[in-house]
Protein backbone atom coordinates (compact mmCIF):
# COMPACT_ATOMS: atom_id res chain seq x y z
CA UNK A 1 0.00 0.00 0.00
CA UNK A 2 1.28 3.18 -0.93
CA UNK A 3 2.32 5.45 1.86
CA UNK A 4 0.03 8.26 3.75
CA UNK A 5 0.33 11.55 2.78
CA UNK A 6 -0.96 14.62 5.20
CA UNK A 7 -2.11 17.86 3.21
CA UNK A 8 -2.05 20.77 5.66
CA UNK A 9 -3.80 23.97 5.45
CA UNK A 10 -4.03 26.69 7.74
CA UNK A 11 -7.03 28.90 7.37
CA UNK A 12 -8.58 32.51 8.71
CA UNK A 13 -11.16 34.20 7.49
CA UNK A 14 -11.09 32.09 4.21
CA UNK A 15 -14.88 31.94 3.23
CA UNK A 16 -14.61 33.24 -0.02
CA UNK A 17 -11.75 30.55 -1.15
CA UNK A 18 -11.83 27.90 1.06
CA UNK A 19 -14.39 26.23 -0.48
CA UNK A 20 -12.50 25.36 -4.25
CA UNK A 21 -9.24 24.81 -2.52
CA UNK A 22 -11.02 21.84 -0.37
CA UNK A 23 -12.11 20.59 -3.74
CA UNK A 24 -8.77 20.84 -5.26
CA UNK A 25 -7.50 18.18 -2.54
CA UNK A 26 -10.36 15.92 -3.06
CA UNK A 27 -9.93 14.85 -6.35
CA UNK A 28 -6.21 14.18 -6.23
CA UNK A 29 -5.61 11.11 -8.43
CA UNK A 30 -3.38 9.83 -5.26
CA UNK A 31 -5.86 8.44 -2.59
CA UNK A 32 -4.27 7.96 0.17
CA UNK A 33 -4.39 11.07 1.77
CA UNK A 34 -5.31 12.94 5.11
CA UNK A 35 -6.43 16.17 5.27
CA UNK A 36 -6.01 18.65 8.06
CA UNK A 37 -7.67 22.05 8.12
CA UNK A 38 -6.70 23.93 11.05
CA UNK A 39 -9.48 27.15 11.97
CA UNK A 40 -6.99 30.05 13.01
CA UNK A 41 -10.00 31.87 15.25
CA UNK A 42 -11.67 32.39 11.75
CA UNK A 43 -14.70 35.00 12.63
CA UNK A 44 -16.24 34.70 9.37
CA UNK A 45 -18.03 31.97 7.84
CA UNK A 46 -15.15 29.71 7.45
CA UNK A 47 -16.79 27.16 9.46
CA UNK A 48 -19.87 26.93 8.23
CA UNK A 49 -17.93 25.73 5.12
CA UNK A 50 -15.80 23.32 7.26
CA UNK A 51 -18.86 21.54 8.48
CA UNK A 52 -19.56 20.61 5.20
CA UNK A 53 -16.53 18.58 4.58
CA UNK A 54 -16.07 17.48 8.41
CA UNK A 55 -15.96 13.98 7.61
CA UNK A 56 -13.45 14.28 5.02
CA UNK A 57 -11.07 16.32 7.15
CA UNK A 58 -9.35 16.44 10.55
CA UNK A 59 -10.47 19.95 11.42
CA UNK A 60 -8.77 21.78 13.97
CA UNK A 61 -10.50 24.74 15.82
CA UNK A 62 -8.09 26.83 17.79
CA UNK A 63 -7.66 30.60 18.73
CA UNK A 64 -6.17 33.48 16.56
CA UNK A 65 -2.23 32.48 16.82
CA UNK A 66 -1.10 32.98 13.46
CA UNK A 67 -0.02 31.31 9.86
CA UNK A 68 3.37 29.70 11.08
CA UNK A 69 1.79 28.48 14.24
CA UNK A 70 -1.16 26.99 12.56
CA UNK A 71 1.09 24.79 10.22
CA UNK A 72 3.22 23.65 13.01
CA UNK A 73 -0.18 22.41 14.82
CA UNK A 74 -0.97 20.48 11.69
CA UNK A 75 2.36 19.10 11.50
CA UNK A 76 2.13 17.78 14.75
CA UNK A 77 -1.60 16.74 14.17
CA UNK A 78 -0.81 14.73 11.18
CA UNK A 79 -0.10 10.91 10.98
CA UNK A 80 1.33 10.75 7.42
CA UNK A 81 4.83 9.54 6.29
CA UNK A 82 4.79 12.58 4.45
CA UNK A 83 3.64 16.02 4.63
CA UNK A 84 2.60 19.11 2.60
CA UNK A 85 1.14 22.40 3.05
CA UNK A 86 -1.90 24.24 0.53
CA UNK A 87 -2.69 28.17 1.69
CA UNK A 88 -6.43 28.06 1.93
CA UNK A 89 -6.59 30.49 -1.09
CA UNK A 90 -5.06 28.22 -3.53
CA UNK A 91 -5.90 25.15 -5.06
CA UNK A 92 -3.75 22.01 -6.52
CA UNK A 93 -3.69 20.27 -9.64
CA UNK A 94 -5.27 16.51 -9.34
CA UNK A 95 -2.15 15.24 -9.74
CA UNK A 96 -0.19 17.79 -6.99
CA UNK A 97 0.13 14.82 -4.64
CA UNK A 98 0.71 11.98 -6.80
CA UNK A 99 4.01 13.65 -9.12
CA UNK A 100 5.34 14.83 -5.84
CA UNK A 101 5.20 11.53 -4.03
CA UNK A 102 6.54 9.87 -7.00
CA UNK A 103 9.64 12.29 -7.21
CA UNK A 104 10.86 12.12 -3.65
CA UNK A 105 10.44 8.36 -3.96
CA UNK A 106 12.76 7.64 -7.18
CA UNK A 107 15.08 10.15 -5.93
CA UNK A 108 15.11 9.03 -2.10
CA UNK A 109 14.92 12.69 -0.88
CA UNK A 110 13.87 14.55 2.22
CA UNK A 111 12.05 17.45 0.23
CA UNK A 112 10.57 17.64 -3.85
CA UNK A 113 9.43 20.59 -5.30
CA UNK A 114 7.03 21.29 -8.36
CA UNK A 115 6.37 24.58 -10.69
CA UNK A 116 3.46 27.09 -9.72
CA UNK A 117 1.14 29.09 -11.41
CA UNK A 118 0.30 32.82 -10.28
CA UNK A 119 -2.80 34.04 -11.12
CA UNK A 120 -5.62 36.56 -10.47
CA UNK A 121 -8.90 35.64 -8.89
CA UNK A 122 -10.67 35.88 -12.32
CA UNK A 123 -8.19 32.81 -12.99
CA UNK A 124 -5.35 34.68 -15.57
CA UNK A 125 -2.51 32.77 -14.55
CA UNK A 126 0.47 35.73 -15.34
CA UNK A 127 3.45 34.24 -14.54
CA UNK A 128 4.68 30.52 -14.40
CA UNK A 129 7.83 29.40 -11.93
CA UNK A 130 9.51 25.96 -12.68
CA UNK A 131 12.41 24.04 -13.81
CA UNK A 132 12.64 22.77 -17.35
CA UNK A 133 13.53 19.21 -17.93
CA UNK A 134 15.30 17.93 -15.20
CA UNK A 135 13.83 15.35 -12.42
CA UNK A 136 17.18 16.38 -9.83
CA UNK A 137 18.70 18.94 -8.23
CA UNK A 138 21.66 19.87 -5.99
CA UNK A 139 21.20 22.21 -3.15
CA UNK A 140 23.64 24.84 -5.24
CA UNK A 141 22.16 24.58 -8.92
CA UNK A 142 18.67 25.50 -6.31
CA UNK A 143 20.26 28.19 -4.44
CA UNK A 144 21.72 29.68 -8.27
CA UNK A 145 18.43 29.20 -9.19
CA UNK A 146 17.07 31.18 -6.18
CA UNK A 147 19.18 33.85 -6.89
CA UNK A 148 19.84 34.09 -10.70
CA UNK A 149 16.09 34.07 -11.77
CA UNK A 150 14.81 35.30 -8.49
CA UNK A 151 12.66 31.98 -7.65
CA UNK A 152 11.04 32.74 -4.67
CA UNK A 153 9.22 29.32 -5.71
CA UNK A 154 11.93 27.26 -4.48
CA UNK A 155 11.72 28.31 -0.51
CA UNK A 156 8.08 28.51 -0.03
CA UNK A 157 6.34 25.58 1.56
CA UNK A 158 3.45 25.40 -0.86
CA UNK A 159 4.80 23.49 -3.65
CA UNK A 160 6.44 20.86 -1.75
CA UNK A 161 6.32 17.61 -0.35
CA UNK A 162 8.43 16.75 2.76
CA UNK A 163 9.46 13.59 4.51
CA UNK A 164 7.89 13.74 7.69
CA UNK A 165 10.55 13.43 10.37
CA UNK A 166 12.60 16.35 7.89
CA UNK A 167 9.67 19.12 8.32
CA UNK A 168 9.00 18.08 12.74
CA UNK A 169 12.62 18.87 12.48
CA UNK A 170 12.75 22.29 10.63
CA UNK A 171 9.19 23.83 12.20
CA UNK A 172 8.21 27.09 11.21
CA UNK A 173 8.94 29.75 13.60
CA UNK A 174 6.15 31.31 15.23
CA UNK A 175 4.91 34.89 15.19
CA UNK A 176 7.21 35.56 12.34
CA UNK A 177 5.94 37.08 8.89
CA UNK A 178 8.26 35.76 5.94
CA UNK A 179 8.50 32.79 8.54
CA UNK A 180 9.64 30.55 5.17
CA UNK A 181 12.68 33.27 4.59
CA UNK A 182 13.81 31.75 8.57
CA UNK A 183 13.68 27.73 7.56
CA UNK A 184 14.23 27.33 3.65
CA UNK A 185 17.62 27.31 4.28
CA UNK A 186 17.50 24.26 6.84
CA UNK A 187 14.79 22.21 4.76
CA UNK A 188 17.21 22.62 1.46
CA UNK A 189 20.24 22.43 3.40
CA UNK A 190 23.20 20.56 1.76
CA UNK A 191 21.06 18.11 -0.16
CA UNK A 192 22.36 16.63 -3.26
CA UNK A 193 19.20 14.87 -4.70
CA UNK A 194 16.19 16.92 -3.97
CA UNK A 195 12.85 15.96 -5.87
CA UNK A 196 12.16 18.05 -8.94
CA UNK A 197 8.76 18.12 -10.96
CA UNK A 198 8.70 20.36 -13.35
CA UNK A 199 4.72 20.64 -13.87
CA UNK A 200 2.93 23.75 -12.29
CA UNK A 201 0.76 21.98 -9.89
CA UNK A 202 0.45 24.59 -7.61
CA UNK A 203 -1.85 27.50 -8.52
CA UNK A 204 -1.04 30.71 -6.49
CA UNK A 205 -3.69 33.17 -6.65
CA UNK A 206 -2.81 36.85 -6.56
CA UNK A 207 -4.59 38.70 -3.26
CA UNK A 208 -3.57 42.26 -2.45
CA UNK A 209 -4.88 41.35 1.18
CA UNK A 210 -3.28 38.44 1.40
CA UNK A 211 -0.10 37.45 3.98
CA UNK A 212 2.37 37.71 0.82
CA UNK A 213 1.36 40.95 -0.18
CA UNK A 214 0.21 42.97 2.71
CA UNK A 215 2.54 46.27 2.49
CA UNK A 216 5.58 46.56 4.94
CA UNK A 217 5.09 47.42 8.76
CA UNK A 218 7.27 47.78 11.31
CA UNK A 219 7.34 44.15 12.62
CA UNK A 220 7.44 42.51 8.42
CA UNK A 221 10.59 45.14 7.80
CA UNK A 222 12.50 43.57 11.40
CA UNK A 223 11.42 39.82 10.49
CA UNK A 224 12.01 40.65 6.77
CA UNK A 225 15.75 41.36 8.07
CA UNK A 226 16.11 38.77 10.21
CA UNK A 227 15.32 36.14 7.68
CA UNK A 228 18.08 37.64 5.45
CA UNK A 229 20.39 37.12 8.25
CA UNK A 230 19.93 34.00 9.90
CA UNK A 231 20.32 32.14 6.46
CA UNK A 232 23.67 34.41 5.78
CA UNK A 233 24.45 33.23 9.13
CA UNK A 234 23.60 29.16 8.22
CA UNK A 235 25.46 30.00 5.30
CA UNK A 236 28.62 31.37 6.60
CA UNK A 237 28.53 28.11 9.91
CA UNK A 238 27.90 25.25 6.66
CA UNK A 239 30.35 26.80 4.78
CA UNK A 240 28.79 27.10 1.73
CA UNK A 241 30.43 27.60 -1.88
CA UNK A 242 31.44 31.54 -2.65
CA UNK A 243 28.96 31.69 -5.50
CA UNK A 244 25.66 31.16 -3.15
CA UNK A 245 27.42 32.58 0.06
CA UNK A 246 28.33 35.96 -2.19
CA UNK A 247 24.40 36.33 -3.47
CA UNK A 248 22.77 35.73 -0.06
CA UNK A 249 25.59 38.64 1.74
CA UNK A 250 24.30 40.94 -1.39
CA UNK A 251 20.73 40.34 -0.56
CA UNK A 252 20.89 40.54 2.80
CA UNK A 253 22.53 43.98 2.48
CA UNK A 254 19.64 44.97 0.02
CA UNK A 255 17.11 44.63 2.65
CA UNK A 256 19.32 46.63 5.60
CA UNK A 257 19.77 49.34 3.46
CA UNK A 258 16.46 48.71 1.82
CA UNK A 259 14.72 48.95 5.73
CA UNK A 260 17.35 51.69 6.74
CA UNK A 261 15.84 54.03 4.19
CA UNK A 262 12.56 53.49 5.76
CA UNK A 263 13.50 53.70 9.31
CA UNK A 264 11.33 56.56 10.09
CA UNK A 265 8.40 55.48 8.32
CA UNK A 266 8.49 52.31 10.17
CA UNK A 267 10.03 53.37 13.50
CA UNK A 268 12.78 51.35 13.57
CA UNK A 269 14.94 52.18 16.38
CA UNK A 270 18.32 52.75 16.08
CA UNK A 271 19.62 50.17 18.52
CA UNK A 272 18.06 47.10 15.99
CA UNK A 273 20.03 48.68 13.16
CA UNK A 274 22.85 48.71 15.03
CA UNK A 275 22.23 45.15 16.25
CA UNK A 276 21.54 44.02 12.81
CA UNK A 277 25.14 45.46 11.25
CA UNK A 278 26.89 43.93 13.57
CA UNK A 279 25.39 40.13 13.28
CA UNK A 280 26.09 41.16 9.40
CA UNK A 281 29.69 42.07 9.75
CA UNK A 282 30.61 39.00 11.64
CA UNK A 283 29.24 37.18 9.14
CA UNK A 284 30.65 39.02 6.39
CA UNK A 285 33.77 37.11 4.55
CA UNK A 286 35.09 40.21 1.90
CA UNK A 287 37.34 37.00 0.50
CA UNK A 288 34.48 35.36 -0.79
CA UNK A 289 33.49 37.65 -3.19
CA UNK A 290 32.67 36.80 -6.76
CA UNK A 291 33.85 40.22 -8.69
CA UNK A 292 36.05 43.04 -7.30
CA UNK A 293 33.06 45.32 -7.74
CA UNK A 294 31.16 43.13 -5.06
CA UNK A 295 34.14 42.98 -2.70
CA UNK A 296 34.48 46.90 -2.87
CA UNK A 297 31.09 47.40 -2.23
CA UNK A 298 31.34 44.85 0.74
CA UNK A 299 33.92 46.94 1.88
CA UNK A 300 32.15 50.24 1.21
CA UNK A 301 28.74 49.33 3.39
CA UNK A 302 31.69 48.03 6.26
CA UNK A 303 32.96 51.65 6.65
CA UNK A 304 29.54 53.77 6.13
CA UNK A 305 25.77 52.47 5.51
CA UNK A 306 25.17 55.58 4.34
CA UNK A 307 27.80 55.61 1.08
CA UNK A 308 27.06 52.31 0.38
CA UNK A 309 22.91 53.11 -0.06
CA UNK A 310 24.31 56.17 -2.30
CA UNK A 311 26.65 54.17 -4.68
CA UNK A 312 23.88 51.27 -4.75
CA UNK A 313 21.27 54.31 -6.15
CA UNK A 314 18.93 53.06 -3.72
CA UNK A 315 18.02 56.34 -3.07
CA UNK A 316 16.08 57.05 -6.26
Amino acid sequence: MLEKVSIVVPVYNGEKYIDKCIQSLLKQTYKNIEIVVVNDGSTDSTQKVLDKYKERLILINQDNHGHSYSRNVGINNSTGEFVCFVDSDDYVDPNFVLCLYESIIKNNSNIAICGIKKATLDGNVFEIDTFDNIESINYIDLWKSHYEKNNGFCIIPCNKIFKRDWILANQFPVGKNFDDEFVAHYWIAKQENIGIVSEPLYEYFYRSDSQTNIALSHARCVDLVEGKIDRLVYFKKEKFPKIIYSECLNETLYYYCLVYLKRNKFDIDKSLLKKWKKQILKNCKLFKATTLKRFIGWFIFIVSTKFYIKLSNMNS
